[in-house]
Order: structure tokens, then sequence, then C-alpha cells
């Protein structure tokens, strides 16, 4: 294997996409980022995958073989990084698979029931962390009608549809990275006008 970083540079030459797989990630959730990414490239781009051991990449690589990508390991980093190279050697469409999860959960006597499709976090119900912090904000009587609020890592959009659904009249921006959880967010909050998801790595602003 080469060295990552070479590879990196050696890559600004060529057509690429880069995917970034994510820590929590499941496969299904890396085989449709790659397969969206298959279906709007043309034949001989690369698609590189980043990623590292400890986030199951090889079980990964394996799986997407299974699905008939000839894709590998080509490079390796520091501290287990390592990339993952394949490349559009056919025309055709890769079918993206069916994720959609629907959950319910309750909080302040309202039921809501949302998609988790891919997100990382709380794939079965809100989970403690989050329902602790809701009912901390509650409990301050807060009124946040009027004001601005600030959802960073929103995941599949908890904080901000229950913040936007009870305080109306609040403008919430609900920020997060991980694309398969901006996905379902948005589906979440699509009927909440106060709410805007955004895009974005905060680590890095």
């Amino acid at each position: 294997m080469k060295d990552y970083q070479k590879l990196l540079k050696e890559y600004a030459r060529y057509p690429a996409v880069f995917i970034k797989h994510e820590w929590g990630q499941n496969i299904i959730s890396l085989y449709n980022q790659v397969a969206e990414a298959w279906n709007r490239i043309d034949v001989g781009t690369k698609i590189i995958i980043t990623s590292n051991l400890s986030l199951g990449i090889k079980r990964a690589v394996k799986f997407l073989a299974g699905k008939g990508l000839a894709a590998k390991i080509v490079g390796k980093g520091s501290e287990g990084l390592r990339l993952v190279e394949l490349q559009k050697d056919k025309s055709g469409i890769l079918e993206v698979v069916n994720t959609q999860e629907l959950i319910s959960f309750d909080f302040n006597d309202r039921e809501y029931e949302v998609n988790v499709g891919d997100a990382i976090f709380s794939k079965t119900d809100l989970d403690a962390g989050t329902r602790f912090l809701l009912e901390v904000v509650f409990s301050s009587k807060t009124d946040f009608n009027d004001t601005t609020v600030g959802d960073f890592g929103s995941g599949w959009g908890a904080i901000a549809l229950v913040i936007g659904t009870e305080f109306p009249k609040a403008k919430i921006f609900a920020y997060e990275k991980d694309e398969a959880s901006i996905e379902v967010s948005r589906s979440n909050l699509a009927k909440r006008k106060n709410v805007s998801v955004l895009e974005a790595d905060l680590a890095k602003e």
C-alpha cells in the first residue's frame, strides 16, 4: 500500500469523488453514498473513500465487493488511516438501498414520529442524553419564541424538532456534517418552517 498523503496528492490530478466514512456509519449507508456518487459520475472516474481500520473498513470493502464493486484498500496512514479506491468501469445505475426506518417518541405530552434512516445516533428512540438536555431546557421555563437557536450536531433533528414545535416563533438553525443524518433531518423537519438544516463541519469552521 502507498502512503496516504502521497496518494491524496496523486488523486488531485485525476477525476475523482471523495467520500468520508464516518464513525458510526453502517455499511448500507456507506454503500448508498458510493451508489449515489457512481450514478452521477462518468465512466473512468474514481471514487475514493477515506476511512479508518477502527471503523470496519475491511468489512465494508468486502460488502462492496459483494455488490459487484471492485473496491480495494490502496493507501495507509498513521493511526489506522486507510484509503479505499474503486473506479466506475461501466455505465449503468446502482440501486440505492431503501433505509427508511420510522420510530416514535414522546416528549412534553406530544408524540413525534420520525425517520432515522441511516443517521448515526439514536436509532431506536430519543437517546437518554438528548432527553435529559431537553428536560433541563424545558425546566428552565425559557421562552425561545422570537429568538435564534443553534442546534450543533443535530443528528436526525430531535432537538430542532421539539424546540421548533414548542416554540413556533423561534428561528432554529440545525447544523450537521453527516450526510445521512442531514438527509433524514431535512425530511423530519420539512414541516417546521422555522427550522433550517445546514450542512457544516463545525470543527473546521
